[in-house]
């Protein structure tokens, strides 16, 4: 964690440690380089010793800096401490200008007002100093303008004497208050731009958070997260992930992947994904290289690194740098284990409905399919062997055919789940009379109806719909055979149709067992079939799927409806007329 604090810095790291129950304190001994640095250690107790004094309830260690001598002092990297002499000229220009622009505005209230009001003027030159180069340029600016209010406007006039201790007393009061401003006004610029980059940091990771929460694929979040990493730390940045053999390998890298990683700083890869731990550039383990490389890990076993090697080799060292990687380094790991785990869900669901396909099929040749064949193998080897009286054989014959055409049915439902599933379903919409397509399934169901009272209810002006006939045939016929199964034999099955708006409301209704509430919207589901005890009929559950799939296919719906006398089945099939625009309906 990285603590701000604006004067008690002892008392920030001490309530941080309180805050997260530590028992022991390791600090940094603080050594003043500077003649101002080692007065001011003089006149003042030391971070260090405040926190000593102060830090009874734990275990301190105190870590002196140690000398680097040698090519090392050379080697090593180091911010800079010192100001350069263009910003030192700038500091005493506008210092300067301060007080020229201070005294030049006081100048025509000399005789008007007290001298002591015209301080104020050279506070307000103070402020906007300490507001534009902070505490050090207010101190400064506070320097220049007592000179000059003290030269100007306190007798002896044009000297830097003073004759009364009224006006000397004046002159204190004026430092004070010159010197309090100023390092108001530097600690608001300092807090101001801390809050800028704070905003500038936040606002990148989250145009990245967002970037890599919409990632599809494992590359778009690499290729995100390494484009992120260059353009705010001003680096080269690359990733490193295994290939199918286990070797480090590099995934992605901007502005472009490195043609040649050299030996030094390949180890360092290889060191960083093995151990888990940063290693490279400013790290204790081959410090040599070139690139800094970071584990990409999350709880399980790493999963690559992150390379970057800085234009300014200081940045390395910048903790907000270090804050930035570890921060792309979390979120990349994570966004990676996402896609990975939607990975193996995916392909756990595939898998799972792969089987529930295959256990359906095979239900499907044990029952539906091999049942009709052995009433057709068994009808026909009757006749085949004779001695049967044509009426007999006429009626094996028949009721053969309609054990062929049961099968049919079945291997069309099994071919139309096949199109649907693929989108292959060819519709060809065409001007269609219901009365056709009803005439036409009773005709192809006339056996497993003939139990059943059938009636049908079509409205004199129920206009044409503009439909596939052969598919809106096929998914009536589906509806019908569910009736016939579900409902007792000698009860009555009505099949309606009437005007609905822009479309015609085509319903089949029995006196079934009916549908439960929650279960009218799954039972269109593939597969799904309501559990209804052990008489309940065989089947596969392809048969409401199919319609659904064949009547949206139509730019209908269909749905399960509340049975008109309060018992049984309705479903209901809203099919679009030939004046109705047809919405999402495909044409072939």
């Amino acid at each position: 964690r990285t603590l701000r604090a604006e004067s008690d810095v002892a008392g920030a790291f001490l309530d941080a440690a309180a805050t997260f129950r530590a028992t022991r304190l390791i600090i940094g001994r603080d050594v003043p380089t500077t003649a101002l640095g080692r007065l001011r250690a003089r006149l003042t107790a030391s971070v260090e010793t405040r926190i000593l004094d102060r830090a009874q309830a734990y275990e301190v260690t105190v870590i002196g800096a140690a000398p680097v001598q040698g090519d090392s002092a050379a080697a090593a990297p180091r911010l800079p401490r010192h100001r350069s002499g263009r910003a030192w000229g700038r500091l005493l220009l506008e210092s300067g200008l301060a007080a020229a622009v201070g005294t030049a505005v006081a100048w025509p209230f000399w005789y008007a007002l007290p001298v002591a009001s015209l301080a104020a003027i050279y506070l307000v030159g103070v402020l906007v100093v300490g507001m534009r180069l902070g505490t050090i340029g207010a101190m400064m600016a506070s320097f220049a303008s007592f000179l000059a209010y003290n030269f100007f406007f306190t007798a002896p006039y044009y000297s830097f004497q003073v004759a009364a201790w009224e006006s000397l007393a004046a002159l204190v009061v004026f430092v004070i208050s010159a010197l309090f401003v100023g390092s108001l006004a530097g600690r608001l610029k300092r807090q101001v731009e801390f809050m800028r980059a704070t905003q500038a940091r936040t606002e990148t990771l989250y145009d990245f958070a967002r970037k890599i929460a919409w990632a599809t694929r494992t590359d778009d979040v690499l290729w995100a997260a390494v484009a992120h990493i260059a353009r705010v730390a001003d680096c080269d940045s690359l990733i490193l992930m295994p290939g199918e053999d286990g070797v480090l390998e590099q995934a992605q890298g901007f502005p472009a992947i490195v043609e040649d990683l050299d030996d030094t700083s390949f180890a360092a890869a290889r060191w960083a994904f093995e151990k888990a731990t940063p290693a490279g550039s400013g790290t204790d383990t081959l410090p040599l290289a070139h690139w800094l490389f970071l584990p990409l890990a999350t709880q399980g076993a790493p999963m690559g690194v992150i390379g970057v090697s800085f234009t300014d080799p200081a940045r390395r060292l910048d903790p907000d740098t270090r804050r930035l990687l570890v921060a792309v380094e979390d979120q990349v790991s994570v966004a990676v284990e996402r896609l990975r785990v939607e990975g193996d869900l995916e392909r756990a669901r595939l898998t799972s409905e792969t089987e529930k396909l295959r256990a359906a099929l095979l239900n499907s040749v044990s029952h539906d399919l091999r049942t009709p064949l052995v009433t057709v193998v068994g009808a026909l080897s009757a006749v085949v062997d004779g001695g049967l009286s044509a009426t007999q054989d006429r009626a094996l014959v028949t009721e053969a055919l309609d054990e062929a055409r049961r099968l049919d049915r079945f291997v069309g439902n099994l071919l139309a789940m096949t199109q649907l599933g693929h989108g292959a379903l060819v519709v060809r919409r065409q001007g269609v009379d219901l009365r056709d397509v009803v005439g036409s399934a009773r005709t192809a169901l006339a056996r497993p109806l003939a139990p059943f009272t059938i009636t049908v209810e079509i409205a004199k002006d129920c206009p044409l719909v503009l439909v596939d006939p052969v598919l809106i045939g096929q998914a009536l016929g589906n509806l019908l055979e569910n009736a016939s199964k579900y409902a007792p034999h000698g009860t009555t099955i009505r099949i309606a149709a009437a005007p609905a708006g822009n479309s015609v409301a085509l319903s089949v209704e029995d006196k079934g067992p009916g549908i439960a509430p929650p279960e009218r919207e799954r039972v269109f589901d593939l597969f799904h079939r309501v559990v209804q005890g052990d008489g309940q009929p065989a089947g596969t559950g392809l048969g409401l799927a199919i319609v659904r799939g064949m009547v949206e296919a139509n730019g209908g719906s269909v749905s399960v409806m509340d049975p008109p006398q309060g018992q049984g089945t309705a479903i209901r099939m809203l099919l679009p007329t030939v004046a109705a625009p047809v919405a999402g309906a495909r044409d072939g």
